[in-house]
């Protein structure tokens, strides 16, 4: 039976047990619009399959566990659209300080913030900073797109519709409907 890979499904002595060998992953994401075509959801959907699909191919390597998605983020920019749940940036920066407060305190010293919406980027950036100056952790903090940029973009023409852009691009269309062509691309509707 393969390794159960979500933090949440783990009862306080597996997390115990296997905090202290464990990365962790906190994926962050968005509920705002993206277009008229997806959900609200989208952000935090796609950057949450993203996280398991990672652990499961690490998994052979290391043990990788996946934390519940703080699904929302730092989208005021969004505002104008309904729909959008939004945080301040200092209250979304104390609460993943906090949440990477708690899973320290679960006995985690290896901890990658995975970023689903640009809004966050900076912010998860930052907040990884504070931590590793205050705890002794491994804590990592990236958005997705940065990490698997170079498979995104090989060179080919059609590349470019596939990669995560704006928040009705079609890297996002494909990424949450993987069937969904990449061509023509969606239309963007705002910025």
């Amino acid at each position: 039976m393969p390794p159960r890979l979500l933090l949440s499904e783990l009862t306080r002595e597996e997390v115990r047990a296997l905090a202290p060998e464990a990365l962790v992953v906190l994926p962050t994401a968005a509920i705002e619009q993206h277009g008229p075509h997806l959900p609200i959801q989208t952000d935090a959907a796609i950057c949450e399959a993203i996280a398991r699909r990672a652990a499961e191919l690490a998994s052979a390597e290391i043990r990788v566990l996946v934390a519940p998605t703080v699904c929302y983020g730092s989208s005021h920019h969004h505002r104008p659209y309904p729909g959008v749940l939004s945080l301040r940036s200092d209250t979304f920066l104390a609460v993943l300080r906090d949440l990477c407060e708690s899973l320290i305190l679960s006995g985690f010293t290896r901890i990658v913030l995975l970023n689903g919406h640009g809004g966050n980027d900076a912010a998860i950036r930052q907040v990884a900073l504070d931590v590793a100056t205050q705890h002794p952790v491994a804590i990592a903090a990236a958005s997705y797109w940065t990490i698997a940029r170079p498979a995104l973009l090989p060179g080919d023409a059609g590349s470019a519709a596939r990669a995560p852009g704006g928040p009705a691009g079609g890297g996002r269309t494909a990424g949450l409907h993987p069937a969904a062509p990449s061509s023509p691309r969606p239309r963007r509707l705002h910025r």
